[in-house]
């Protein structure tokens, strides 16, 4: 949970009690229709406020206002309560009303700098949260959520000062102790951090996120059993975190094959990204780890190790399907600003893969939703959002799996440490993470998002409703986020459009895949298709010309050039092709190289 959200807690605790206590007075100027009955309808919503009833609450708020169109208060209510249930257009209009009946209400002021800092507008927030404090300096919401956003754009001294101002009018605001401990660790200040934590637990002892970030400030300082102490109390008091439960070894018999498997799958890791052999033997209890994980602990499926760089992220996991088993890929370089290009190191590589590898223990639910999203009965919402819980319960398993594996390991051999690559520093559900990850371009819904709309382009294309999975993939292709994609997409817009008998508009698709990525083979068959359907066989026998150059012992590219070959009553050049075709045929059903056989290669 981010501090604003925890921040709201006691604003809203703090608006409510202020309401209940308001004394409503007469407004100057014209005089409301019926002002007992106003006030009356406005006690009646602060009821429902009390008992958590936000409709009636709003309900009856609005009632006080047709009464008393000029009741700055009940607008300010209102619009606090709209804000609660997420209608945040409604809240700053309820506002700006308040704000125009009353331009020294700084709990409007207040208010609307707040819905400004969830809708990202930080210059309006910040402008309104001044005008606050400016009309009320006393006003200890106005100073949290403006330490808040301070925070949020590394502005750290002055939300220091903000969450200082705040404790100097309420010294045991635990909410403001947080706040000013997460500047604190932030600014390498471990030791002011754990005092405010202290603090702040003092007040309020069961909230987790308390707990766990004095374990991130007791950790970089390497103290490590206070450290682990705290993480673990945080485990346990966060609502159904599953790393209360979690049993890093497991409890599964693993098959000697199995576990051979899982052996060879550490090796070629380790091969791969020497930079995780870097403690060889002396990490054996990672490696004896990673080795059931791969062995199929969790579910009994076998996970490999997969060479190749993650498509979207620094780490990715793939479900098991068509025939392939489930594995993990690892980058072993920075992909951003300013270490870009440089090696990962140790701790880091590690932690990407055991998160992976708790991802891969809820495989089967990832390959339901999956499949929900090809039968379209989930929208694309729902389908991040569950992609998103699904990550979201590895990521405690992780961040447990620190607590009992790494730590003790890292603490045996004097190693320091970052606990923010192990989610010790991350306490939300996975409800608020996704209110907060809201730019489209950026993790969760890069990739699922479009993950999602693949699914419901391979859906559509199966039902012949080639036209909108043709309008999604023109959509697809205007996405300049998934520049590794747009082959592939322009592969698929020209199967649209020959569906739809487009045959010149799906060669111009197919000849902007092949300018994208220019060695696929399949994809010179297929325009070799649609050339032969246009009856332009010379362009045709070029594109499978092209394709035999490629893979020369592919049968399948010799049958589709023998076909063309006879269209244009080459006879002999048509059997020359549909012999190669056999022989290569015969020697696939036939091999009699040790890789043909199967063996695999170390």
């Amino acid at each position: 949970m981010k501090l604003q959200q925890l921040a709201s807690l006691v604003y809203a605790a703090a608006v409510v009690t202020s309401l209940v206590s308001l004394l409503v007075l007469p407004l100057c100027g014209a005089e409301p229709e019926e002002p007992d009955a106003a006030e009356e309808a406005y006690d009646r919503a602060i009821d429902w406020l009390e008992k958590a009833d936000f409709e009636k609450a709003l309900a009856a708020f609005s009632e006080a206002i047709r009464l008393d169109p000029k009741f700055t208060e009940a607008y300010v209510s209102r619009g606090w309560v709209y804000q609660e249930v997420g209608e945040l257009g409604k809240a700053v209009a309820d506002y700006d009303r308040a704000i125009q009946l009353d331009a020294d209400n700084a709990e409007a002021f207040c208010n609307r700098g707040n819905v400004y800092s969830e809708t990202g507008e930080t210059k309006k927030a910040l402008a309104d949260l001044a005008e606050a404090i400016r009309l009320d300096p006393k006003l200890i919401e106005a100073y949290l959520v403006r330490g808040w956003l301070y925070s949020e754009t590394d502005q750290l001294e002055k939300a220091v000062s903000d969450y200082t101002q705040a404790l100097g009018l309420e010294p045991a605001n635990p909410f403001a102790r947080y706040g000013r401990a997460l500047c604190y660790n932030a600014t390498g200040e471990f030791d002011e951090a754990i005092t405010d934590l202290d603090a702040a637990i003092e007040q309020e002892p069961e909230v987790a996120e308390f707990y766990g970030i004095r374990g991130v400030a007791h950790l970089h300082k390497r103290a490590y059993d206070a450290g682990v102490a705290d993480l673990e109390k945080a485990i346990h008091l966060n609502p159904d975190d599953t790393g209360a439960v979690y049993q890093p070894q497991g409890t599964r018999e693993l098959s000697d094959e199995a576990l051979e498997h899982g052996r060879t799958q550490l090796r070629r890791m380790l091969q791969d990204r020497p930079a995780m052999a870097t403690h060889g033997e002396d990490a054996g209890v990672l490696g004896a780890w990673a080795v059931r994980k791969f062995a199929g602990g969790d579910l009994s499926l076998l996970i490999d190790w997969d060479p190749e760089l993650p498509t979207h992220s620094e780490a990715e996991h793939v479900a098991p399907m068509r025939g392939r088993r489930a594995r993990i890929r690892v980058h072993p370089k920075y992909l951003d600003e300013p270490d870009e290009e440089k090696d990962r190191p140790f701790e880091e590589l590690w932690s990407n893969a055991v998160y992976e590898l708790h991802n891969l223990g809820f495989a089967r639910d990832f390959v339901e939703l999956h499949n929900d999203a090809f039968a379209g009965e989930v929208s694309k919402e729902e389908f991040v959002a569950g992609i998103l819980q699904l990550e979201h319960l590895a990521a405690q398993q992780t961040r447990a799996f620190y607590a009992r594996v790494y730590l003790p390991w890292a603490k045996e051999q004097k190693l320091a440490t970052d606990p923010s690559l192990w989610f010790a520093d991350w306490w939300e559900t996975a409800e608020e993470a996704l209110a907060d990850f809201d730019d489209p371009t950026l993790y969760p819904w890069k990739p699922y998002a479009r993950q999602y709309d693949w699914a419901t382009v391979r859906r559509e294309f199966r039902d012949e409703k080639h036209a909108p999975a043709l309008k999604l993939l023109l959509e697809m292709a205007g996405d300049k986020e998934y520049a590794e994609e747009q082959a592939r997409v322009h592969v698929w817009i020209a199967h649209c459009r020959l569906k739809l008998g487009e045959t010149d508009a799906a060669l111009k698709a197919f000849t902007e895949s092949l300018r994208l990525e220019p060695d696929n083979v399949n994809v010179y068959h297929d325009r070799a298709v649609a050339y032969e359907i246009k009856g332009e066989l010379d362009k045709a026998l070029d594109d499978l010309n092209e394709m035999v150059r490629l893979t020369p012992d592919d049968p399948d590219a010799y049958l589709a050039r023998a076909r063309i070959y006879e269209k244009q009553d080459e006879k002999a050049k048509a059997e020359a092709d549909l012999a190669k075709a056999k022989e290569l045929k015969a020697a696939e059903e036939n091999p009699t190289t040790p890789e043909k056989n199967g063996a695999e290669k170390e």
